[in-house]
């Protein structure tokens, strides 16, 4: 089985990963382990990623280059409709 989502940095982690309260979507949590800013992109399978919150909230398309700043955690949704 092929993963949704891929990463494009390896010094960007998948800290979370669980289905969203609502049934719509994946709660995707992505933390910086660097000491410094790091830059990525996420391609998806299927679906697309929106930027979200601790209350799982939809927000914003995620643009094409996303910058992670040092030890910084971002919660990310996996919309799949």
């Amino acid at each position: 089985m092929q993963a949704p989502f891929s990463v494009s940095n390896e010094k960007v982690v998948v800290s979370t990963l669980v289905p969203a309260k609502d049934g719509n979507g994946i709660v995707v949590r992505l933390y910086n382990t660097s000491q410094e800013k790091q830059q990525l992109s996420i391609k998806t399978i299927v679906g697309k990623m929106v930027a979200s919150n601790l209350y799982e909230d939809v927000l914003p398309v995620v643009p094409g280059v996303i910058t992670l700043l040092p030890f910084e955690t971002r919660t990310f949704r996996l919309l799949e409709k």
